[in-house]
């Protein structure tokens, strides 16, 4: 099957919030790096994205999110750039083989921080929008 770079289908931007606008009782999530999520009264963005670390996390911790939200500084925001790659079958060839795909990248085996071009880099499969939309069917049950 054809892949193709991330770069061709994706808008990546990095999140401008910090630690300091977390709030107790917030509305709101806050996605980070981490696997936690905190809290804040107001939000930034109301749509559907996948969320990755920049910093801390080594490619292991990913957020699928609809709806409104806030982010950190430390993370990344994905969003297809239409509707020819669903939003989920992303999420999930990120969850696959992003990490490893990261570890090849560095020789020491230790990432620091994820760059955009990075994110941008990573192939995933291409198959057509009805399949990879029919290929998310059952497996969605065991992510959530």
């Amino acid at each position: 099957m054809e892949k193709v770079k991330l770069e061709k289908i994706i808008r990546v931007e990095a999140g401008k919030r910090s630690r300091t606008d977390h709030v107790e009782g917030g509305k709101y999530p806050i996605l980070s790096s981490s696997k936690d999520t905190f809290l804040v009264d107001d939000y930034d963005y109301d749509e559907t994205a996948i969320i990755i670390p920049r910093v801390g996390s080594e490619g292991k911790t990913y957020h699928f999110i609809q709806g409104k939200y806030s982010l950190h500084n430390n993370a990344f925001r994905i969003r297809a750039n239409d509707d020819s790659f669903s939003p989920k079958f992303l999420y999930y060839a990120l969850c696959q083989g992003f990490e490893k795909f990261l570890e090849d990248k560095q020789n020491t085996g230790m990432i620091s921080s994820i760059r955009k071009s990075m994110v941008k880099d990573f192939r995933v499969p291409a198959p057509p929008l009805t399949s990879n939309r029919r290929s998310l069917t059952p497996l969605t049950p065991l992510l959530v």
